[in-house]
């Protein structure tokens, strides 16, 4: 009876000792898999970030033509708001990446477009105010160069983040490969 019980015991020892450590693996799997989630979702907050940035920039685009064709100046005043928001925009997105240098040396020159871009635009304005002509300003041609220059590095930056994207979502399937691979 008493080697009965000790084998029962050592059993049950021994199938204690597997399910214990079968839990702390699937934790660790399930604080990965949180940790993974959470870098997605600041991923996807970048992105969407870049993507209000270039949504303002496009709308001070929209807004500065209409002054130009119409010099009706309700444009005007939605140029000035449109402008004074892309910066506070652009410092939530130096918040959102304060982790990666690329992604801040990227910033550092989209801000220095974004104030060449907004300094063109005024010029052109003041331009257009002062013109008696029809022609278009210096500045403006200045500023469609400036703007290919935004986009082109708002592009290259949202690029990046997809590639992170891509690159956790490579990771996780191969976490997921090695617990499926594990439990069977």
């Amino acid at each position: 009876m008493k080697k009965r019980l000790r084998l029962l015991f050592v059993a049950f020892s021994v199938s204690f000792a597997i399910m214990a450590a079968l839990s702390l693996f699937a934790i660790r799997q399930f604080t990965s898999l949180i940790a993974y989630s959470n870098q997605v979702d600041h991923t996807n907050k970048v992105i969407t970030q870049l993507y209000y940035i270039e949504g303002l920039i496009q709308e001070t685009e929209v807004k500065e033509r209409g002054y130009l064709i119409s010099r009706d100046s309700s444009d005007m005043a939605g140029l000035f708001e449109l402008i004074s928001n892309i910066i506070p925009a652009a410092d939530t997105l130096k918040v959102l990446i304060s982790d990666d240098n690329s992604q801040k040396t990227n910033l550092i020159y989209l801000k220095s477009l974004l104030t060449e871009r907004k300094d063109y635009m005024k010029e052109n304005l003041l331009y257009v105010d002062t013109a008696l002509n029809k022609a278009l300003s210096p500045a403006f041609l200045k500023g469609i160069a400036i703007r290919q220059q935004l986009k082109d590095r708002l592009s290259s930056m949202r690029e990046r983040e997809f590639a992170y994207l891509e690159d956790k979502f490579r990771t996780k399937t191969y976490y997921q490969q090695i617990t499926n691979s594990t439990i069977r």
